[in-house]
C-alpha cells in the first residue's frame, strides 16, 4: 500500500501542474494552452528539489495486481471530481494548414452585430490591416490596445491558438462620398456610327459593274394593259434569263415602265389596302402595293422574296433637330428583300420608279435602289425594331431606332447626279455639313469603285460656292478664288477630285456639271477646254450635289 500512495501523490502534483497549464489566467475559464502565459508560469514557478523526486522508490513491477487495480481506480476519479476538465478540451485540435496549401473557399463573414449595440466609432484615419502571418516572414509586434469606449460591447473571449491562420479582419469603413464631385449622368443618345466608313459594303459582287441593258430592255416590252395575270407576266419577264440577278432586275425595272405612285389618295389620306391583282389592274398604288406585286412576281418566277415593312426617309422627312427628343418608331413605308447568291438583297421598287417632286410625281428610273447593298439601304430604310434581323446585315452592324435617326446626313443629292449616273455613295465629303475653315476634299464618281471614269462621255464638274440665303430666297455668289473651278480627273478609277480650302460659316459649296458652252452641247468637254472658255463664253450647268458651311 506506501507504493499505491506514492502514486497517489505523484499523480497528484502531475494534476496539479496540469490544470496550471489548461486552466485559464483571466477568469478561470478553461481554455487551450497559451504558450506566452506558460512560459510565464514556469518562471515563477520553483522547481522541485531533487531529494523530492527521490524520496520513495516505487518499483511498479513487483506491485500486485490489486494494488494496480486501486491505483488505476483511484486515479480516474481523482481526475474527474479535481481536475473537472470537459472531455471537448481533451480532444486534440485539427492538424494546422501548410503555408503551401490552397483553398479557393472564401473567408466567413464575421457576424454583424445586434442592433441594440453600439457599434465602435471608426477611426478617422485608420490604417490597413497587415497581412496574416508566414512562415518564412516574422510576426508583426503586437499593437498597443486602446480602452474602449463606455457603452462598447464587450470582446469575445480569445480564440485558442493554433497553427490555424488568425480570422479575417473587419474590412474599414469605406471614405464618405463627396457628392459635389459626382459625375452627371450619361447621355441617352447612343453613339453616332462612323460616318466615313458607314455604307462600305463587304458584298462579295457588286450590281454597279454589271450590265443590265439586256433585262432592263426586256422589261419594257410587257405593258400592263396585255397582261392576262401574274403568273404569265412573271414568266414573259424573266423567261429569256438564267440568272437570278437578271431576273430580279427584270422584275424591277418593269415596275418603272408601268405602275405609277397614288399621289393623289396619298396627299389627301384616303389609302385603302391593296393586293397583287388591284396593283396590277389599276396600275396605281403606293409602297404597300409596289411590295405586294414584286413579291408575288418573284414568287411566280420562282425567285424567293419577302415583304419587309418598316421606317423610310422619303418625302417629307426631317432629321430630328433635337438629338435628346427623337420620336418613337412608327411605320411607314414597305420594300423588298431577295434571295440572290446565297444572301438576302434589299430592294427598292416604289423609289427605283420614280419620285415625289413639289407634290406630283415624277416618273424616273432610278436603278440605284436595286441591290445597293444592305448597309447602305439601312440609311434610308429601318425595319420593324421587333424584328432587327431584316436588317439584313452582320450582328455588330445592327442599327437601333436611335441610330438610324441619328446618321449624319449625307450631301443633299440633286437631280441631275442620278440622270447623269454618278454614284451616291462614292460621292464626297459624306457629311453634309461641313466645318468653316477647313478643307473638302471633293470627289465625284459614275458606277462603281470597280469602273474606270472618262473625259470622253462625261460634262466637266464644277464647284459653285455661293452664300446661303436664311429666308430661302436666291444664293449670291462669292469672290471665293475656287469659285466655278473645274474638277481634275487624276486617277480614273478615283474620278474626279478638287481640294476647296477656305470655306466661310454661311457659304454654300454645290457641285454641277456643265451642260451647254455657247449653247452647245459640252460633253466630252476636257477640262482645258473649260477654263479657256470660262468668263468668255456663256454656259450652263445642272446641280448634282450640295453642302452647307457652318
Amino acid at each position: 500500500m506506501k507504493s499505491v500512495v506514492a502514486l497517489k501523490n505523484r499523480a497528484v502534483e502531475s494534476a496539479s501542474n496540469t490544470r496550471d497549464k489548461y486552466t485559464s489566467h483571466s477568469s478561470g475559464d478553461l481554455n487551450m494552452p497559451d504558450p506566452f502565459h506558460s512560459r510565464k508560469a514556469k518562471a515563477r514557478r520553483a522547481s522541485p528539489a531533487p531529494d523530492e523526486l527521490a524520496d520513495v522508490h516505487i518499483d511498479w513491477a513487483n506491485l500486485s495486481q490489486e494494488d494496480k487495480e486501486t491505483f488505476f481506480a483511484w486515479l480516474d476519479e481523482f481526475f474527474a471530481r479535481y481536475l473537472n476538465i470537459q472531455q471537448s478540451l481533451l480532444t486534440p485540435p485539427p492538424p494546422a494548414r501548410s503555408s503551401f496549401e490552397h483553398t479557393h473557399a472564401s473567408p466567413k463573414r464575421p457576424p454583424v452585430p445586434s442592433s441594440t449595440s453600439t457599434p465602435l466609432p471608426p477611426p478617422p484615419h485608420e490604417p490597413a490591416s497587415p497581412p496574416p502571418p508566414s512562415r518564412f516572414a516574422a510576426p508583426p509586434p503586437p499593437a498597443a490596445k486602446k480602452p474602449p469606449p463606455p457603452g462598447a460591447p464587450r470582446p469575445p473571449a480569445p480564440r485558442p491558438v493554433s497553427g490555424a491562420p488568425p480570422p479575417a479582419p473587419l474590412a474599414p469603413k469605406p471614405p464618405a462620398v463627396n457628392m459635389s464631385a459626382k459625375p452627371g449622368r450619361p447621355s441617352l443618345v447612343p453613339a453616332e456610327p462612323d460616318a466615313d466608313s458607314d455604307g462600305d459594303e463587304d458584298d462579295d459582287w457588286c450590281v454597279d459593274c454589271r450590265d443590265f441593258s439586256g433585262p432592263d430592255e426586256h422589261a419594257a416590252l410587257f405593258p400592263r394593259e396585255s397582261v392576262q395575270s401574274i403568273a404569265a407576266l412573271a414568266h414573259d419577264l424573266v423567261a429569256p434569263f438564267q440568272d437570278e440577278v437578271d431576273r430580279a432586275r427584270a422584275l424591277f425595272t418593269w415596275f418603272h415602265h408601268n405602275i405609277e405612285y397614288d399621289v393623289h389618295n396619298f396627299m389627301a389620306g384616303t389609302i385603302q389596302p391593296s393586293t397583287p391583282d388591284s396593283t396590277l389592274r389599276t396600275g396605281r398604288a403606293v409602297c404597300e402595293g409596289y411590295a405586294g406585286l414584286f413579291a408575288a412576281l418573284a414568287k411566280a418566277a420562282g425567285v424567293e422574296c419577302q415583304v419587309v415593312g418598316g421606317h423610310g426617309k422619303g418625302y417629307g422627312y426631317a432629321a430630328p433637330g433635337d438629338p435628346h427628343r427623337l420620336p418613337r418608331y412608327a411605320g411607314n413605308h414597305a420594300w423588298n428583300a431577295v434571295w440572290l447568291y446565297g444572301g438576302w438583297r434589299l430592294v427598292e421598287p416604289t423609289w427605283g420608279s420614280g419620285a415625289l417632286h413639289n407634290g406630283a410625281y415624277l416618273k424616273r428610273f432610278a436603278p440605284q435602289h436595286f441591290c445597293p447593298g444592305n448597309r447602305e439601304f439601312g440609311r434610308k430604310h429601318f425595319p420593324d425594331p421587333r424584328d432587327p434581323a431584316k436588317q439584313f446585315v452582320a450582328p455588330h452592324r445592327t442599327l437601333t431606332w436611335e441610330q438610324y435617326l441619328l446618321l449624319p446626313e449625307r450631301a443633299q443629292v440633286m437631280g441631275d447626279l442620278e440622270t447623269l449616273g454618278y454614284s451616291e455613295k462614292l460621292l464626297r465629303p459624306r457629311r453634309r455639313v461641313l466645318p468653316a475653315g477647313g478643307c473638302a476634299s471633293v470627289v465625284l464618281k459614275r458606277g462603281c469603285v470597280h469602273l474606270h471614269e472618262s473625259e470622253v462621255d462625261a460634262y466637266v464638274p464644277i464647284v459653285v460656292i455661293e452664300w446661303s440665303d436664311a429666308y430661302g430666297g436666291p444664293s449670291v455668289p462669292t469672290n471665293h478664288p475656287q469659285h466655278l473651278a473645274a474638277l481634275k480627273l487624276r486617277d480614273p478609277l478615283v474620278g474626279w477630285t478638287i481640294d476647296v480650302n477656305g470655306l466661310q460659316r454661311g457659304q454654300e459649296l454645290k457641285l454641277a456639271a456643265v451642260k451647254q458652252i455657247n449653247g452647245k452641247d459640252a460633253l466630252g468637254y476636257t477640262g482645258s477646254a473649260f477654263e479657256r472658255a470660262r468668263g468668255r463664253l456663256g454656259m450652263s450647268w445642272g446641280y448634282l450635289a450640295l453642302w452647307s458651311v457652318e
